[in-house]
């Protein structure tokens, strides 16, 4: 290994292990989210039904706290290997897109469970089984807006990141990026591709790297300047093996409804726009499964 290489290496490194504690801390919030999220939904279960039903304090759930515990610990289990998978623990992502994946894991979890209480003939408490998921989503997606916030305002959760691209595309990109506490990524330097060439680039990188200003790189592609970009782009890629992100040349172009399409086995990504008709038939779908699973959660 060369001399240069050596504290890029490190410097790699040290980014990489930024991100992992970062992704542990979220997976312990999540799943100290669902252990409390069970609590409350038992005592507030147990109140309720002491206070309004005249019952006997922890009647409804002496028979059945060992089973029922067992069974959330399952499905709290999937529900985070779900999450990571969709890469909330590795990557970042808009709190709109993670709200989403949190709260609909949260509304399968949910029919899971209730499927299984129905089919295990085990049902001490429509109140519990509710609550319990209720308390659940709230407390995920509260729980990473604040720990995020926090991680943010400390340190961990900032990402240095450098935009690479054309003037135009930077200033376009920066207007829009950066200032977001959730996402965490903070722009530190922008990086042209015209002038100087991809030499020039690479030591500029590197420096970065080096000092710690850059653990990722959005590299905005631009219609005037699409070679010099791709070739940037691949720099990143092969080179420095960094996170790195790409924007493409979309401008004056509707994005609504565009799908990403992956073809196997080859270097080609389609960006495909569905048709109006295909949007209304998939949002009647949408409804029509909201209108079951909450049918499901009432019932069971």
């Amino acid at each position: 290994m060369s001399a240069s290489a050596a504290p890029l290496g490190r410097a790699l490194a040290a980014g990489r292990r930024s991100e992992r504690l970062t992704g542990r801390l979220l997976l312990l919030a999540d799943a100290l989210c669902l252990l409390v999220a069970f609590t409350l939904a038992t005592h507030l279960t147990d109140w309720v039904r002491t206070t309004f039903m005249a019952a006997s304090p922890g009647s409804f759930y002496d028979d059945f706290l060992p089973q029922r515990t067992l069974q959330l610990y399952l499905l709290g289990s999937a529900l985070c290997c779900w999450f990571a998978l969709k890469g909330h623990y590795s990557a970042r992502h808009p709190f709109a897109t993670e709200a989403q994946q949190l709260l609909l894991g949260v509304l399968i979890a949910a029919l899971i469970d209730g499927y299984l209480q129905f089919a295990l003939k085990v049902q001490p408490s429509r109140i519990w089984l509710s609550t319990t998921w209720l308390f659940a989503g709230a407390l995920l997606v509260l729980s990473r807006v604040a720990l995020k916030r926090a991680l943010f305002h400390l340190g961990p959760w900032r990402c240095p990141t450098v935009l690479v691209g054309s003037p135009t595309a930077l200033e376009e990109v920066a207007r829009l990026l950066g200032h977001d506490p959730y996402v965490g990524q903070v722009i530190t330097r922008k990086l042209p591709v015209e002038g100087g060439g991809l030499e020039r680039l690479a030591r500029e990188l590197e420096a970065l790297v080096e000092a710690g200003q850059c653990r990722y790189v959005l590299v905005a592609f631009d219609e005037n300047a699409v070679r010099a970009t791709q070739e940037a782009a691949r720099l990143v890629d092969e080179r420095f093996r960094l996170p790195h992100g790409v924007i493409p040349a979309l401008r004056d172009m509707s994005i609504t409804g565009m799908e990403l399409h992956k073809f196997f086995g080859h270097d080609l990504v389609v960006l495909s726009n569905r048709q109006a008709s295909a949007i209304g038939t998939k949002l009647v779908y949408k409804r029509a499964f909201d209108l079951v699973g909450a049918s499901l959660l009432l019932l069971f």
